[in-house]
């Protein structure tokens, strides 16, 4: 009588949890410190100057820096633009003004402990003026941390006659630094005329 040979039944083994949750934990932390090391490179990547002859300033902050990316002037924003949330700004740049934006980035040095940023830490001034208020900013009130930076955009409205502009900022350690921004530039143009360039209003103040 011939035996049954015996063999021991192989199952497939099953995963340790605890080591697919480690995994699962370290491809998730990969994947968010890519998307920091991505964002932080989109931030802190150049606007291409309007008039790349113009020499740009930087104001030495608290906390690290403020760019001056661009400056360019436009066409004034309309009640329309504004959502017919215009009342008690009549004409917003009317005759004898003109509306500048500037494209501002605010870094924090990597080494520091970050800083706060505001649209009303911003004002200019024209040459025998007084300081004026941002009338447009497209980013809120907000934090940053070291070694990050935020960019966006800011909107003034001055006298189109002005000799130079004067940018200012409130640095939260309580000091005002400036930064000439020389003469006021040429109407943003393309063929056939200025351009009806609507101005960035994230958000609007008067």
């Amino acid at each position: 009588m011939t035996s049954a040979a015996i063999y021991p039944l192989t199952r497939p083994a099953r995963p340790n949890a605890s080591r697919l949750a480690v995994t699962l934990i370290v491809a998730v932390t990969l994947l968010a410190a890519a998307g920091l090391v991505l964002a932080a490179k989109l931030a802190l990547t150049p606007a291409t100057p309007t008039d790349p002859s113009r020499s740009l300033p930087t104001l030495q902050t608290s906390f690290g820096a403020v760019d001056v990316l661009d400056i360019h002037r436009l066409g004034g924003p309309t009640s329309q633009q504004l959502g017919g949330m215009a009342h008690g700004v009549p004409g917003l740049v009317s005759a004898g003004q003109a509306f500048v934006q500037l494209q501002v980035r605010i870094s924090a040095d990597p080494t520091g402990q970050g800083g706060t940023y505001a649209f009303d830490q911003f004002a200019v001034q024209a040459a025998g003026a007084k300081a004026v208020a941002p009338m447009s900013t497209s980013f809120p009130a907000g934090n940053v941390s070291p070694g990050m930076a935020v960019q966006g955009s800011i909107g003034f409205v001055v006298p189109v006659d002005t000799a130079g502009l004067t940018l200012l900022y409130q640095d939260p350690g309580n000091r005002v630094v400036s930064a000439d921004l020389g003469r006021l530039p040429a109407l943003t143009t393309e063929p056939g005329g200025p351009k009806a360039r609507t101005p960035d209003l994230g958000e609007h103040h008067h």
